[in-house]
């Protein structure tokens, strides 16, 4: 699994454009919910410091075997697995851009937590990334 590089044009270099453009827009509506964007420049670049923006740098899946480092809480028994075991309920659980990746995330602490970015090419061999979709949206739309 990857994870975010800190500075800005690395990203932009070796990401997808798609998971940097989400990357970036949740940045940035922080910053202004906040009233400012927490970022520094080295050597003449931008970089983030990921842990006090977001809780923790943003992962993109390389690989099935990454998918079990996306950890799903069962509290009523008091339970861990992944996803590649059981779907779970994400606080933001949505297809980016034409369903081309994924986006899971849960709040892990009060600075935030870890995004996770899986391409689709992972939907066939995991179907709990989708089901994990529908239970996220089915728990938000129920406690609306």
């Amino acid at each position: 699994m990857q994870q975010a590089p800190k500075q800005l044009k690395e990203l932009m270099e070796t990401w997808p454009a798609e998971v940097v453009a989400d990357i970036l827009a949740t940045v940035i509506s922080m910053a202004v919910a906040v009233g400012e964007l927490k970022a520094t420049a080295v050597d003449g670049f931008v970089e983030f410091d990921w842990d006090y923006l977001l809780g923790g740098a943003p992962c993109l899946v390389d690989s099935y075997n990454d998918l079990k480092e996306i950890k799903i809480l069962n509290f009523a028994v008091e339970q861990v697995k992944d996803i590649t075991e059981t779907p779970g309920v994400f606080e933001v659980a949505e297809q980016l851009y034409g369903g081309r990746y994924t986006l899971l995330y849960n709040t892990t602490s009060n600075s935030g937590g870890t995004a996770y970015y899986i391409p689709s090419k992972f939907y066939m061999s995991c179907p709990n990334i989708l089901k994990s979709i529908a239970l996220s949206n089915e728990e938000t739309n129920a406690s609306n």
